[in-house]
């Protein structure tokens, strides 16, 4: 589910989680942004300032969800769910098909379009919780609010798991 307008969020969020979300999808949309510069570049000088720009936009994103995961309960449970599961404990991932350098940072940027699109779903569907009438339906949206919050999470592992570059304070 995605509420963005043209990659970025809509700056509509209320609470301080989700203004903190919509900071994740903006990293996220950076990230994915210089790793495709990356991609269709062969200029030495250029791709070493990208790399570094890169870097700390990694760092960013990593900084976000260590403070989201302070503030906010769910996100943390779901964080530490997400780590109890088998495949999140295991040796980093590998692409099966080699370790084609376009390949690899195709699959890191449909990686993090992916958790982006989980972020948006939590701003939107917590900002619509509260115009949700009846408690059968304020449950079952909740519901549905920790999945994605569990997805994000789940999403983040493996893209730590693929990705040999440091997200701040969430790597290792």
């Amino acid at each position: 589910m995605s509420y963005t307008t043209k990659r970025q969020p809509q700056g509509k969020a209320k609470c301080y989680e989700n203004i903190l979300r919509e900071v994740l999808i903006a990293e996220l949309v950076a990230i994915d942004d210089y790793t495709n510069t990356l991609a269709y570049s062969d200029i030495k000088e250029l791709n070493h300032v990208i790399e570094h720009i890169l870097e700390e936009e990694k760092e960013h994103y990593g900084m976000i969800l260590y403070l989201l995961r302070k503030v906010d309960r769910e996100e943390y449970e779901m964080y530490k769910r997400v780590l109890k599961k088998d495949e999140f404990n295991e040796k980093p991932f590998k692409i099966q098909n080699g370790d084609n350098k376009k390949d690899k940072r195709t699959i890191l940027n449909t990686i993090r379009e992916d958790i982006k699109g989980e972020f948006e779903a939590v701003v939107l569907y917590e900002d619509l919780l509260d115009e949700i009438p009846d408690r059968e339906g304020k449950n079952i949206l909740h519901k549905i609010i920790l999945d994605e919050k569990e997805h994000a999470e789940e999403l983040t592992q493996v893209l730590l798991k693929i990705d040999k570059d440091k997200y701040g304070p969430i790597s290792d």
